[in-house]
């Protein structure tokens, strides 16, 4: 008998209207022993007598269960027994049909019940991988980066990213919708992301005047990993350098120290005249904004930093280092940082060990 199923995405109304099948489905006493299966489940967990406690035991239980796992997570309807077998699937998939794996995870998509959604999309995200662009799969997720539920879209945006989506116009405009969101913790973690797919960017454009208003958010981490974001999405903007250096005078500490570091990134090299003048900046670079929850329950804190060692003259010092490096012998060279109780007296040391280098090679950095 043939079973399938119409998609909805959970939390999401998104409607897909595609019937879903498994090339092994389960009948008669398959069914019942499968069903039994899940009738182990603890929570959301399978025991370790059927989880298997270690690699040799999960390669077993994958060999042995395998089948009545992508089963049980396609099929059943106890939200629990769902979520567990969701969540062995990705520890299965060399001995597992993909095709099934794939219908698992779309219909664990298609869930109501949040953790059962968040085992689907981390299941989604190992699979997507090596998904081609035409995948259904892909196409799911790509819809769900722009569902209701903030949670959806954060889980969705998570599951995206883990696979090479910078020559995917689908993708680069999801990325530019959750720029847009209000959620930002939302946006945060879309502007890191985007920050490190830059340099694989076609078309750059899209997601730069998404991310260029974003320079002056009401929220500081928001602010900063915008300038991060914009120096590598345009590098070759005349008039970016200038608005990001405004940003050393911004009245958050990490929005400076990350305007720092985006400038050295730019290589705009006048700066180091803004840098030298604020190396008596010690302010606590970090900034954390109010929890929010994912679909799997856990509450998650987006924690910006400004540099290793957690201070606004620490980032200062690290982007002057760099934006002279081409200088060669005549560098400014921030001087080794020792942990412990000696750490702060070396970051005030460096810092008059770069006045001494600006006093000796100042005029021979450009100016604006």
């Amino acid at each position: 008998m043939v079973v399938t199923v119409s998609v909805a995405l959970g939390c999401g109304g998104f409607t897909f209207g595609r019937d879903l099948v498994l090339n092994h489905e389960m009948e008669g006493a398959e069914r019942e022993a499968a069903v039994a299966l899940g009738d182990s489940v603890e929570g959301a967990r399978f025991p370790e007598s059927i989880s298997g406690a270690d690699e040799a035991g999960r390669a077993g239980s994958c060999a042995t269960h395998g089948p009545a796992f992508v089963w049980l997570a396609a099929r059943d309807d106890r939200p629990g027994v769902r979520t567990a077998a969701l969540a062995l699937l990705p520890g299965c998939l060399s001995a597992l049909d993909p095709a099934d794996v794939r219908v698992a995870a779309r219909s664990g998509l298609a869930s109501t019940d949040r953790p059962t959604l968040a085992a689907a999309f981390a299941l989604a995200g190992v699979l997507l991988v090596d998904e081609p662009v035409d995948s259904p799969l892909l196409e799911d997720v790509l819809a769900a980066t722009a569902a209701a539920d903030p949670a959806v879209r954060y889980d969705a945006m998570t599951a995206l990213d883990h696979r090479p989506w910078s020559d995917d116009p689908r993708a680069v405009a999801a990325f530019v919708g959750l720029l847009g969101a209000p959620q930002p913790w939302l946006v945060t973690e879309a502007l890191r992301r985007v920050r490190y797919r830059a340099a694989g960017l076609e078309d750059a454009a899209p997601l730069a005047a998404a991310a260029r208003p974003l320079l002056t958010d009401i929220d500081p981490g928001i602010r900063g990993r915008a300038a991060l974001a914009l120096a590598r999405l345009s590098p070759d903007d005349t008039e970016l350098a200038a608005v990001i250096a405004s940003l050393l005078d911004d009245p958050h500490p990490y929005t400076r120290s990350a305007a720092s570091e985006a400038l050295a990134d730019l290589a705009y090299v006048p700066a180091v005249h803004d840098l030298v003048l604020r190396l008596d900046d010690q302010s606590p670079n970090t900034w954390d904004l109010v929890a929010f929850t994912r679909l799997d329950g856990e509450s998650v804190v987006q924690h910006h930093v400004g540099s290793l060692f957690e201070r606004t003259d620490d980032a200062f010092l690290r982007a002057l280092a760099r934006l002279t490096e081409p200088m060669g012998d005549d560098r400014f060279v921030y001087r080794e940082v020792h942990l412990g109780k000696w750490r702060d007296l070396d970051i005030l040391a460096a810092g008059r060990d770069a006045r001494s280098w600006y006093a000796s090679h100042g005029d021979l950095v450009p100016s604006r």
